[in-house]
């Protein structure tokens, strides 16, 4: 099946396409008929080429702008109609904008009433429009209902999407209604992904998966699909309490108050001063807060949401700023609660994605090789730095509370603190407090003879581990023992008390010379350090030049 949503102004032929195309009408409810114009979304299909063509006919009028939106759902394309007659006016522009920053890449464009003799919009007009937006497939076609032969606008339809595929990279169904049949009880319907597995769904961030009777696409049952599919669920439990904009998907997604955006177009006229409607999926909500930011150079939206919501991973968000009627989009790479990260990342106190410890995949680095942690990464090297540190400062973090200490200095969820602990032998967590296993493993002897190796000097010597057993070696990293500073450098736990009581001598405001001097090494080791130590929230780079905070207590 391709799902495929029509879109352009009201009256500009949207609705008597698909009828057209399909043998039916779209408009169900009284008001509707009487206005002559759609209000709420409908749903039909027709056939060519051994492919069902679904589609989802958008309203035009922008009182109900937000139904439109919730159309564009995880669909494949677009039939984008165009009055030739009329030209292009306020609704195909604002459609427009809104596809091109939900990334819909597939449009075909559908001059209608062409059987008129005077035409204001025609192919190079849309070629125009369509140009400057990278990776946009379209093509453009003339319909009349009175002169168009139906096959050949099939045939149209038909080899322009076999053409285009969706790739959608998102797992997901959004419900676009909820509905209870007499003797079969509650029906949920939506647009899902090609991706979905229609086995053990699960309801935004409920823990238990659906109890499901049958799904259903074209009124017949289905046990798998592979491509993008209109689907009728109807379910065992009609207690359920399910509403246009849940999301169905195939875990548990926790709710995420604020989402960082890789934005598809450059675009920094977005206030929280202004009024900001997001869309998600079939829903929408005004947006609490909302900031551009830069990490590592590039530019990130921060969107803070006013009701938290389970968000798949990869979502293309739409931002309407209702102030100016302008709109921005992007792809979520990053999804959280934690308000002390969204503090600093708001404020701007976060400008390098090293300073987070759990990134998305986006920002992974190819150079590094990383652990990954519920779909999100921190840099292996990182990783064995910070479990050294929490191995030092165990006391202090007991009494503080593991899963505050780190969702407060490291931002790790406290969902993902087991997960994260399970991938050391080094630390083990018990009624929210840590212990270090016993370390009856840890040869001691090699130990000591790499220490050794290195010297008792930040300068370290090179040391030859590949002579020495290599589980041995292994162990010695996972126990905290050594502890690599860089790919070139490694160092002891002892160089680690080294720096962080020359540290302590520096003051709340230091330059790279001095620290340099204190440590009495050059600058080979000096910026592996100063990173390390950038990482491990113990100093913070504040300038170009260098320049540190010492936040060492």
């Amino acid at each position: 099946m391709t799902v495929l949503a029509t879109a352009g102004h009201v009256d500009h032929g949207k609705s008597t396409l698909v009828n057209f195309l399909t043998g039916q009408e779209t408009d169900r409810l009284k008001e509707e008929k009487q206005r002559g114009l759609t209000i709420n979304l409908g749903y039909t299909f027709f056939e060519y080429n051994n492919t069902t063509y679904s589609i989802v006919d958008v309203p035009g009028h922008q009182d109900f702008f937000k139904n439109t939106i919730s159309g564009f759902a995880n669909i494949d394309g677009v039939l984008f109609c165009v009055d030739s007659h009329q030209g292009w006016s306020v609704q195909s522009e604002e459609h427009f904008q809104a596809l091109i920053n939900l990334n819909i890449k597939n449009i075909l464009f559908i001059l209608t009433k062409s059987d008129l003799n005077e035409h204001t919009v025609d192919y190079e007009f849309i070629e125009n429009k369509c140009t400057e937006f990278d990776g946009l497939n379209f093509e453009v076609i003339s319909f009349s209902n009175l002169t168009s032969d139906v096959n050949k606008i099939k045939k149209n339809v038909g080899d322009f999407f076999s053409k285009h595929k969706s790739k959608s990279s998102t797992s997901s169904m959004w419900v676009d209604r909820s509905f209870t049949i007499d003797g079969i009880g509650k029906v949920i319907t939506g647009t899902a992904t090609k991706n979905l597995g229609i086995n053990d769904l699960y309801l935004n961030h409920h823990k238990e998966a659906l109890e499901i009777k049958n799904i259903e696409s074209k009124n017949k049952n289905i046990d798998n699909i592979n491509t993008s599919t209109r689907l009728a669920i109807s379910l065992k439990k009609s207690s359920e309490v399910i509403s246009k904009g849940d999301l169905v998907s195939n875990n548990q997604i926790n709710k995420s108050e604020f989402i960082i955006l890789n934005p598809y177009i450059n675009s920094n006229k977005f206030s929280s001063s202004e009024t900001i409607r997001v869309y998600i999926g079939t829903s929408h909500q005004i947006a609490k807060k909302i900031k551009f930011i830069n990490l590592d150079g590039n530019d990130y939206l921060v969107v803070q949401l006013l009701k938290p919501k389970s968000i798949p991973e990869k979502q293309n968000i739409l931002l309407h700023n209702l102030t100016t009627n302008e709109f921005a989009g992007g792809e979520v790479i990053f999804k959280s609660s934690n308000n002390y990260l969204l503090k600093n990342l708001l404020k701007g106190s976060i400008r390098n994605s090293h300073e987070l410890v759990l990134i998305p995949e986006q920002l992974k680095s190819e150079s590094k090789e990383y652990f990954e942690i519920n779909k999100t990464f921190i840099e292996s090297s990182k990783f064995q730095n910070l479990i050294s540190s929490l191995i030092e400062n165990i006391e202090k973090i007991n009494k503080f509370g593991v899963d505050e200490y780190l969702y407060k200095k490291f931002y790790i969820e406290e969902n993902d603190i087991q997960d994260f602990l399970s991938l050391t032998e080094n630390l083990e967590l018990l009624d929210n407090k840590l212990r270090v296993p016993s370390d009856e493993s840890v040869n001691l002897e090699i130990y000591k003879l790499i220490c050794e190796d290195l010297t008792e000097e930040l300068s370290v010597q090179n040391s030859n581990v590949e002579q020495y057993d290599k589980e041995a070696v292994k162990n010695l990293f996972m126990k905290g023992y050594l502890v690599r500073v860089s790919k070139s450098i490694f160092i002891s736990k002892d160089h680690i008390d080294l720096l962080k009581n020359n540290l302590s001598q520096l003051p709340k405001i230091f330059t790279v010379s001095e620290f340099k001097d204190i440590n009495k090494i050059s600058r080979k080791y000096a910026i592996p350090y100063l990173e390390y130590l950038d990482q491990n929230k113990l100093t913070k780079k504040i300038d170009n030049d260098g320049k540190r905070e010492n936040l060492i207590s």
